[in-house]
């Protein structure tokens, strides 16, 4: 709740403290700090603000709610990470958030119905990671089957294939390790994240979250 306060300049209490505005939140996330270092990288700023931006608000409003940010604090903390840390092994906000939306498989928030939508008519063995749209925190594997479109959530990056239990470090070292195991086989297109590295060179060297 600190953190939201500093990101949002939560110090009115006339303003509604569980919504703020998404240009106040990224202009303060780059000025703020934690640990001395700012939460948002100096460079590349504009790809930062609209992958953020899709995270926070699925890309479509002009605000975001403290309980969005908590779920991305969830999802890609701690904020507190060692910044000398090495980034290739995700050790980094930064680095979690770019491994995971890089891969062209994940849709994040996409409901069950567009979901559907977007595998429909695909081959078996096409699927999509989202956001679940039932359980706070947890990811659902969307994947085309032989008997139709099959659904696996993910929680705590552990998730249950028949009579055995798949865990990882995170959603992206899960699908790609046991990803034949769960007939994982083509990704499908149609990411909004996947375009943001498509149209533009995301630099990674020299500074972290």
């Amino acid at each position: 709740m600190i953190l939201w306060q500093e990101c949002c300049g939560r110090h009115d209490s006339h303003r509604n403290a569980n919504v703020c505005l998404w240009r106040r939140l990224f202009r303060n996330c780059v000025q703020c700090s934690v640990g001395r270092r700012s939460l948002l990288p100096i460079v590349s700023i504009n790809w930062h603000s609209r992958c953020l931006r899709l995270l926070l608000t699925s890309g479509s409003a002009d605000t975001t709610s403290s309980v969005a940010f908590g779920d991305f604090a969830a999802r890609f903390g701690p904020l507190s990470a060692p910044w000398q840390a090495d980034e290739s092994r995700g050790a980094t906000m930064r680095a979690r958030i770019l491994a995971l939306c890089s891969k062209t498989w994940f849709h994040g928030a996409v409901d069950t119905y567009e979901c559907v939508r977007r595998l429909s008519g695909l081959p078996v063995g096409s699927f999509l990671v989202r956001f679940s749209s039932s359980t706070r925190g947890a990811y659902t594997i969307s994947r085309v089957s032989s008997g139709g479109l099959a659904h696996i959530r993910v929680v705590n990056n552990t998730l249950q294939a028949g009579s055995k239990q798949l865990s990882a470090a995170n959603v992206v070292d899960l699908v790609e390790q046991h990803g034949a195991e769960l007939g994982l086989l083509h990704a499908c297109a149609g990411s909004a994240y996947s375009k943001l590295f498509n149209e533009t060179e995301v630099k990674c060297e020299g500074y972290v979250w």
